[in-house]
């Protein structure tokens, strides 16, 4: 690798430059001293176990001692239990020593060896497989984690990447961009004393831990996200009250703008610090608490500073009949105005482009429960906002005002392109959220127990974890079926019944024993015995459980023995034959005991 592949401004030069003569010169500080001597040992503790003499004779034990050491799993809780589950057992230590030779010593291009070992070994992500080279190899690798994502923005670097590299880079190219930008970093660096990437990094963890005020931190993860500089912004969702009853929600449509309350605030533009608007709302607000006077300041700066242009704003109307209820969907185009010509009740503004007022039936219940927040400014994330933007496409918004190349459209596209099937627990997480050791228990109860109920506040994405992780589990989409219970659910539904023959006319034309949607599943994994079939049964607790299982109950504790059923009393029923898999989905219910 040489330098001179990023060409780094005058000013970032002279940023660095500045920076690095402070660094030298507090070279032999108590401080300073302690982060070499603790890196150092780091280094030499992995280039001893990792040499190309001892690689070979590593031992299980010594292994697990090694991901313990790293920095990047010294965070993790129940960190042996994770260490054996989801990098160990999936991969086998025999096949991880194999593949971590390749890795540091391998004849391949260095791109592909880091390629060829993120595909065949899960558990270890960038910023481990980066600790692991940069200690083995640290004039030529550099470490990629946490520190630098927060750094590089308050060394205005943060331009010259693109902005999914400040979540995490995922294949090789992409870290072979990250290494090109720091090595021109230590390239500047070099008549300060910073020689390798190992002197690299403690320079930037001394700016991250004695020169980055720690409000400043929100503040440098909230830059990456400013779409004014960086064309690779992502739109995000926003929910933005109109006032508790909708008061304001016709000034808002009418003018085309959003606003909040706390008008007793003066205007906040020259405001540029989050410490200086909490000042400034305690002194508009005396008589509030500190609790309020958190929560309060805090949307405000959301409101002003962290919504960005292009971002979309739902608005929960309120004014309407209730039989009409919708929500509205805008897209900021404008930055923060202080206005006094809408009314006593406006003051801070954003000016909006309308797009469309969208019934609340098209969305799901989980999207709707998030509107169920008290707050007056918050973000929509995750799956539900995967959720929100493919309805938008569906009603027709694909045309935005956005430098995301493609609009919405494409947007919407990558998320429908990320929701495909996962074949892995990491891919899994990346859809859903959640981290791949939670995946990983749930996917051995249930291949225990064969069941499992998820239960929780309104709006916190059961149902949409249930599906993927269904789909994961099968490892087939036409092997998931989701049914919802609700009062008048029964057993002749769920089990089977005797239901009316219809004929052509609609009338009745007798009866027949017809099978319900647990009986069909059953005969699925009849057919094909070699695959896994899932049940999520959608708001369990709406449904007369007694009523709707009736004998079955016995047979979610004994799966594997049969029992006689109501309407089939000489067919002996086994509804799990060890292939399928109920996996429940259930709001929370207070004081009440679950299966």
């Amino acid at each position: 690798m040489q330098s001179g592949e990023v060409d780094l401004s005058a000013e970032q030069k002279q940023k660095l430059r500045e920076l690095g003569e402070e660094f030298k010169n507090l070279s032999n500080s108590h401080k300073i001293v302690g982060y070499r001597r603790e890196h150092n040992e780091h280094r030499n503790y992995f280039n001893k176990k990792l040499s190309s003499e001892n690689i070979d004779s590593l031992t299980e034990n010594e292994f697990k001692e090694l991901c313990k050491n790293l920095w990047a799993i010294r965070g993790w809780t129940k960190k042996e239990w994770r260490i054996e589950n989801q990098i160990l057992t999936p991969n086998g230590f025999d096949k991880i020593k194999s593949e971590l030779k390749k890795l540091l010593y391998g004849t391949e291009e260095s791109l592909q060896r880091y390629d060829t070992f993120r595909l065949n070994i899960k558990g270890l992500g960038i910023a481990s497989l980066s600790e692991i080279l940069n200690m083995t190899f640290p004039e030529s690798y550099c470490l990629w984690n946490d520190t630098h994502r927060k750094v590089l923005p308050y060394l205005q670097l943060d331009s010259l990447l693109p902005q999914k590299f400040f979540r995490k880079p995922g294949v090789g190219r992409d870290y072979h961009q990250c290494l090109q930008l720091l090595t021109e970093v230590k390239s500047q660096l070099a008549e300060f004393g910073i020689n390798d990437f190992l002197d690299l990094d403690i320079f930037l963890w001394h700016i991250h831990e004695d020169l980055i005020p720690s409000s400043e931190k929100k503040q440098v993860r909230n830059k990456n996200k400013d779409t004014t500089n960086n064309k690779h912004h992502q739109i995000a969702l926003w929910v933005v009250r109109a006032g508790r009853s909708g008061e304001q929600e016709k000034a808002a449509l009418q003018n085309n703008i959003i606003t909040i309350g706390w008008n007793e605030l003066d205007n906040l533009s020259s405001i540029q610090d989050y410490d200086l608007l909490r000042r400034h709302y305690s002194q508009a607000y005396p008589k509030q608490t500190k609790n309020q006077v958190g929560t309060g300041s805090a949307q405000v700066w959301k409101f002003f500073r962290e919504i960005q242009k292009d971002d979309l704003i739902a608005i929960p109307l309120k004014s309407q009949n209730k039989s009409q209820k919708a929500i509205a969907i805008g897209q900021v185009i404008g930055d923060y105005e202080y206005k006094k010509e809408y009314g006593d009740n406006i003051r801070h503004t954003r000016s909006i482009n309308w797009l469309k007022s969208i019934p609340k039936s098209e969305f799901d219940n989980d999207f709707l429960k998030a509107f169920g927040r008290r707050h007056t400014v918050y973000k929509i994330e995750g799956a539900q906002a995967d959720h929100a933007k493919t309805i938008l496409l569906k009603q027709g918004i694909t045309e935005l005002n956005t430098d995301d190349k493609g609009g919405l459209q494409q947007a919407i596209t990558e998320e429908q392109q990320e929701i495909e099937l996962a074949h892995t627990i990491d891919e899994l997480s990346k859809q859903t959220y959640f981290p791949p050791y939670t995946i990983t228990e749930i996917y051995e109860l249930l291949n225990e127990k064969k069941q499992i109920i998820f239960y929780g506040p309104p709006g916190t994405s059961k149902t949409y974890f249930a599906k993927h992780f269904a789909h994961f589990f099968t490892q087939n989409k036409n092997n998931v079926k989701i049914i919802q219970f609700h009062p008048s659910y029964s057993y002749e539904d769920f089990v089977e019944g005797i239901r009316p023959i219809l004929s052509e006319t609609g009338n009745a034309a007798g009866f027949s024993l017809q099978k319900g949607i647990l009986r069909r599943i059953v005969d699925g994994c009849l057919e094909t015995p070699n695959q896994k079939f899932v049940l999520i049964i959608d708001e369990i607790n709406r449904g007369n459980i007694a009523k709707i299982f009736g004998e079955l109950i016995y047979l979610l504790e004994y799966r594997k023995e049969s029992i006689s059923l109501t309407y089939s009393p000489n067919n002996d029923s086994n509804v799990s034959n060890n292939k399928t898999h109920a996996v429940f989905t259930l709001l929370f219910i207070p004081n009440h005991k679950i299966l």
